[in-house]
């Protein structure tokens, strides 16, 4: 499975790359963690295919932000205010 899962976080827009990025980020690159976090899904894909005979669909790599657009967006404006990079201000929308 950890080798399954090395070959899955070189792929491009695949939910399984996705989630070894965001669990790296917090749980470091060196980590084995988060590899064997993917393996786990890997295993629990194959559990859910084989108990219930259905294809795998795979999400995408955006999958987790298409799930919460304002969510991700308020992080995103959070993670540079602290470092001193920028103030953001909430502007007026056009209508």
């Amino acid at each position: 499975m950890i080798e399954a899962a090395l070959a899955a976080t070189k792929t491009k827009d695949c939910y399984l790359a996705a989630q070894y990025q965001r669990r790296r980020g917090r749980r470091g690159h060196s980590s084995s963690r988060a590899i064997t976090a993917v393996g786990h899904s890997f295993l629990t894909i194959a559990w859910h295919m084989l108990t219930n005979g259905e294809l795998y669909c795979e999400l995408g790599g955006h999958y987790c932000t298409r799930q919460n657009p304002e969510k991700t967006t308020r992080r995103l404006v959070r993670q540079p205010e602290p470092l001193g990079h920028v103030t953001l201000e909430p502007r007026e929308v056009a209508a």
